[in-house]
């Protein structure tokens, strides 16, 4: 489209010594191919500053914004029997979350009883949380795979029956719609969350975190 920007006819005298007409007759050349090499500069200049924008990743990355939205704040289960035997007490345990922008913190309480008035044992883990991508689990459900990295761990009080340890844990996360709950994975044999490749496959529907 521009390969002919060229002004024919133009001569100069001697060195240093151009002709009148010469100058004419380029003022006049240029001025005639000016919207043409205008056109061309704002053509490059367009190009230059595009690029390419993947819809899907803005959808998702909207997405993942509005979900980080709902996380924050306080989340709870209910208070349920952990495990009973012969010889064993009676463990009630109750789960705590709380999202703050990507920090997180988990917090574990033990109680003796059904109550769960009166915390025996408290551990607290805290870091950071990634919702790496959508994905759907084998039982169907959409859910986002959610990274834990909970890099400190205090026992606030009681005594654990195993030593906390700072952990990673890969999980995935269902939210429930109208945002009053959210589920994680089903933590069952080798998928465990324990590693990337155990991430769980389903969603556990048996313990809800409830808003608070």
């Amino acid at each position: 489209m521009f390969t002919n920007l060229s002004c024919k006819g133009i001569a100069c005298g001697g060195v240093g010594e151009p002709v009148l007409q010469d100058i004419v007759a380029g003022s006049s050349c240029l001025a005639a191919r000016a919207p043409v090499l205008l056109a061309a500069i704002i053509c490059l200049g367009m190009f230059a500053g595009c690029r390419w924008e993947n819809p899907h990743a803005e959808k998702e990355e909207q997405e993942r914004e509005a979900a980080e939205t709902v996380l924050q704040g306080n989340w709870r289960t209910l208070c349920r029997l952990s495990s009973a035997g012969d010889g064993q007490d009676e463990v009630w345990r109750r789960t705590d979350y709380l999202f703050n922008g990507v920090a997180v913190t988990r917090t574990e309480n033990e109680y003796a009883d059904s109550s769960c008035s009166d915390a025996d044992v408290v551990v607290e883990y805290r870091g950071d949380f990634d919702l790496v991508r959508e994905t759907t689990a084998e039982d169907g459900q959409a859910v986002w795979e959610i990274d834990f990295n909970f890099s400190g761990v205090e026992v606030i009080s009681g005594e654990p029956s195993e030593r906390p340890t700072p952990k990673r844990v890969y999980d995935i996360l269902y939210l429930r719609d109208g945002d009053s709950g959210f589920f994680l994975g089903g933590k069952d044999g080798d998928l465990n969350g324990t590693g990337k490749d155990k991430r769980p496959a389903v969603v556990d529907f048996s313990e809800e975190h409830l808003k608070q």
